[in-house]
């Protein structure tokens, strides 16, 4: 059973993210003559001072320097091609739409990002319950282990009183936590019931 909402959220955000594609595609073609002159550049440069961190100047520097010169370029053809109006109009235009696909794609980015999250609580809906498991076993091995190996035996009484409080409360916390997983599960099994 797959709650509604996860379903609808990622199809919005799938259905979001390739409408920014189809949208960015033209202005990552136009800027990848840049893209592609920076990378074999950076590459060349950092193979002859032997350090890799000087990449990411180069690829600012030849964007700096490239990306007018393509502007230019296209303006060129715009104008040739199609006139001198949508010459001008790509001429002081061009510069805003590339700002605005800047912050798109990065944006789209984050939504791309945020779809693996998704796809994973679709395809396993009970994986939260299976981390706090997992952390919960985890948890008691490593006091299993300290218990036998005797790590906290070193250190004062006031910072293994400090941790013993520490431990109470997460203990605390964990109980806390684990009856309210099982209220959870047991509200969502008679919801289901119902459904049914």
């Amino acid at each position: 059973h797959m709650p509604t909402g996860l379903v609808t959220l990622t199809l919005i955000r799938s259905c979001t993210a390739g409408i920014l594609c189809l949208l960015l595609l033209p202005w990552w073609l136009c800027l990848a003559p840049a893209g592609l002159v920076g990378r074999v550049i950076s590459d060349v440069q950092a193979k002859k001072v032997q350090k890799m961190s000087v990449i990411g100047t180069w690829k600012v520097l030849m964007a700096t320097a490239v990306i007018p010169l393509l502007h230019v370029g296209y303006t060129a053809c715009f104008w040739s091609a199609l006139g001198k109006v949508p010459g001008l109009g790509w001429f002081f235009f061009a510069p805003v739409g590339g700002l605005i696909a800047v912050y798109a794609t990065e944006d789209s980015i984050r939504i791309v990002q945020s779809l693996n999250g998704l796809w994973l609580l679709l395809r396993q809906s009970d994986i939260g319950k299976k981390l706090y498991e997992m952390r919960e076993e985890l948890h008691k091995e490593v006091r299993q282990l300290q218990e036998e190996q005797h790590w906290l035996d070193s250190l004062d009484k006031a910072t293994r009183s400090s941790l013993d409080r520490v431990q109470a409360f997460e203990d605390t916390t964990a109980t806390h936590n684990k009856l309210a997983v099982g209220g959870a599960n047991k509200g969502q099994d008679a919801t289901d019931k119902k459904a049914q």
